[in-house]
């Protein structure tokens, strides 16, 4: 049953890719669009660092978008439908959905 809904599904993306007239880019979120780092440097100025952590007990993470990185996304959306993807965890991919995009 769940293959047919898959199936299902793929066929219904396709559907609408094909409507819109969109291929999909599928873009690194992690040393492609942000650089995130445990490490805090004391040199850098804060401007475009966003500070965050997943959980209380959690280390400080600090994220920074990479040059033009919004100026492409608007740019490149208007062509592509984007899915972007990372290794890090859901809460991760999230949180940086919220704070920095």
């Amino acid at each position: 049953m769940e293959f047919f809904q898959a199936e299902q599904l793929g066929r219904e993306d396709q559907q609408r890719l094909h409507r819109n007239r969109k291929l999909v880019l599928m873009v690194d979120l992690d040393q492609t669009l942000i650089h995130t780092t445990e490490q805090h440097c004391q040199q850098m100025s804060n401007k475009g660092i966003f500070h965050f952590q997943l959980g209380r007990g959690e280390p400080m993470l600090h994220t920074r978008l990479r040059p033009h990185c919004k100026d492409f996304l608007e740019k490149i959306a208007k062509l592509y439908e984007l899915h972007v993807f990372t290794f890090g965890s859901r809460l991760y991919a999230h949180t940086i959905a919220v704070t920095v995009f």
